[in-house]
């Protein structure tokens, strides 16, 4: 994996990895200069930063010796990689081509570019997961952008997450370790929250302010991805483990029941990209219901979307796999773009801009109208992702996929759509929910109903509240530096 490019570095002392507990805290940095994102001072952004991150052996060349431990009947990820990925999938360069993103992709159905994982009986044994965080955490009411964070949604975020995620993958036998990465308001509650909810488990965090480089959502998204995945990266190099697979989530991203998928036939297989099937609502005909989603009780069959499109909340993989995607994918969002460090947010403008951009500026940018009522596929993250696995091929090496046991809205939602409870299907282990042939029903729970389900998190988020306004001191909370600067 040597045509890695690295485009963020996290620096860190080899006894501490929470850059949060450095001294000076995540800062130190007084870097005013203006720097070109182009493909040579991306690199030049890696060689900056390994002369000054130490700490992190082995990064840029991916060696074995960086990423050894002892023997598991696992292959390593960097070999196989190297031989499936090395000599079949384009090099960043090659795939660093204007964007071109307004051509839907998957033509025949949605399973058609993402077919589902089959069985895989005599699989080889994982053995460690990595969940890692990412975006805005915190997130109590609207969407992500809108900023409004709170500690409760980070506690019943996190449950959810170890009900859903943690528990299953710790009862088939997998090591588990956490890594987040977070937009949040500098000095908030959401940031002590999240790193301490996790408790041991969290192995490396760092929060930056929102639109530190911008706040156009689909490159502030995938900023954070290849950021925590580098957290992971540091931490498997600095302790010489590996970690079998990865699962990148959204901090709001709400778990209903438990995601079976790490053990046995269906454990997910990390030598591919795999999201959750994207599923929408048919209506059934003669079903009771009670009108709208957003009023009792009502049934309906899931069936695939006829077009494409990623989920952009989950995404399963090998950590080399992962880092190859989403690296690739940010140098395409930010080529040829300027730097300027010299600023509090938005630093990361397009050449001749003088300020940071509005949103309708950024879609201008990408090739978009704004005034248009069509929707702007290069400022959607569901089009900008899928574009991109179509352009490094991934479906049609058999690298994209999708998998039986994570589905939209049955096993998770967002946080802010957790009221909306799917009965329990009790069907056999190799159904899929999402074919059309299995009723769904669900019921919205009343406000009352909902407080009292989550009254015990709720009273743990005000407990941590009360410590965090006793333990917080008076100087200002540390400029967070996780990546680019």
């Amino acid at each position: 994996m040597s045509f890695l490019l690295l485009l963020f570095w996290v620096e860190v002392a080899p006894a501490e990895f929470n850059c949060r507990k450095l001294p000076g805290g995540c800062g130190g940095m007084a870097a005013k200069q203006r720097v070109v994102a182009t493909e040579t001072a991306a690199v030049g952004w890696a060689a900056a930063a390994a002369a000054r991150a130490k700490a992190v052996v082995g990064w840029a060349t991916g060696t074995a010796a960086a990423v050894a431990r002892p023997a598991t009947d696992l292959p390593k990820a960097d070999a196989v990689l190297r031989t499936t990925l090395g000599s079949t999938l384009a090099r960043p360069e090659e795939v660093a081509v204007a964007l071109n993103l307004s051509a839907d992709v998957g033509v025949g159905g949605w399973l058609t570019a993402h077919p589902l994982q089959p069985p895989r009986p005599g699989a080889t044994k994982l053995t460690s997961l990595g969940l890692c965080l990412f975006g805005v955490a915190g997130v109590e009411t609207g969407h992500a952008s809108q900023h409004h964070q709170t500690a409760k949604s980070v506690l019943v975020s996190a449950d959810s997450h170890m009900r859903g995620i943690v528990q299953p993958a710790q009862a088939a036998g997998l090591q588990v370790h956490i890594f987040a990465h977070s937009w949040s308001v500098a000095g908030s509650v959401v940031r002590f929250a999240v790193d301490r909810t996790y408790g041991a488990l969290l192995a490396g965090s760092c929060h930056e302010d929102i639109g530190r480089y911008t706040e156009e959502r689909v490159t502030s998204m995938v900023l954070s991805i290849v950021t925590v995945l580098r957290l992971a990266r540091d931490w498997a190099n600095r302790t010489q483990n590996t970690l079998d697979l990865l699962f990148v989530v959204r901090h709001d991203t709400f778990f209903h029941r438990p995601v079976n998928v790490f053990a046995g036939p269906s454990a997910v297989d990390p030598m591919a990209v795999t999201t959750a099937p994207w599923c929408h609502e048919r209506a059934i005909a003669h079903a009771p219901t009670a009108g709208s989603r957003h009023v009792g009780r009502r049934c309906y069959e899931s069936v695939p979307v006829p077009h494409s499109g990623l989920m952009d909340g989950t995404y399963f993989g090998a950590p080399r796999l992962l880092e190859w995607y989403f690296d690739t994918l940010l140098l395409l969002r930010v080529q040829g773009f300027v730097l300027d460090a010299s600023r509090r947010v938005g630093m990361l403008m397009p050449p001749g801009a003088t300020a940071p951009l509005s949103l309708a500026a950024w879609q201008r940018h990408y090739g978009c109208n704004p005034a248009s009522k069509t929707i702007c596929r290069a400022t959607l993250g569901h089009n900008v992702l899928e574009g991109h696995a179509h352009r490094l091929g991934l479906a049609q090496r058999g690298l994209m996929r999708s998998h039986p046991g994570t589905i939209s809205n049955y096993h998770f939602s967002l946080y802010r759509t957790r009221h909306f409870r799917l009965d329990d299907v009790r069907v056999g282990a190799d159904a899929f929910l999402c074919d059309g042939r299995t009723p769904l029903c669900e019921r919205q729970l009343a406000p009352a109903e909902l407080e009292a389900s989550e009254r015990s998190l709720i009273e743990k988020s005000q407990e941590l509240e009360a410590e965090f306004r006793r333990t917080r001191t008076t100087q200002p909370d540390p400029e967070a530096v996780c990546g680019l600067v």
